[in-house]
């Protein structure tokens, strides 16, 4: 997640690769039913928890990015 420069009211924080942890332990893209972006800009309100993974899922986030 990147922030970046925005009016007051437009998304104002990009998310990079974001995936979701889906049935147990496996990751999926975020939105993928909807996009293929893999680029996607939100609000910063929308944000409700940030907090670094557990090195497993870390591990398993760089394994489905590479």
């Amino acid at each position: 997640m990147t922030e970046v420069s925005a009016e007051l009211g437009d998304p104002n924080c990009k998310l990079i690769e974001p995936y979701e942890i889906w049935e147990g332990p496996n990751l999926a893209p975020w939105l993928m039913d909807y996009t293929h972006d893999n680029e996607i800009m939100i609000r910063s309100e929308q944000i409700l928890t940030i907090c670094d993974p557990s090195p497993k899922l870390l591990e398993k986030y760089k394994d489905v990015l590479s």
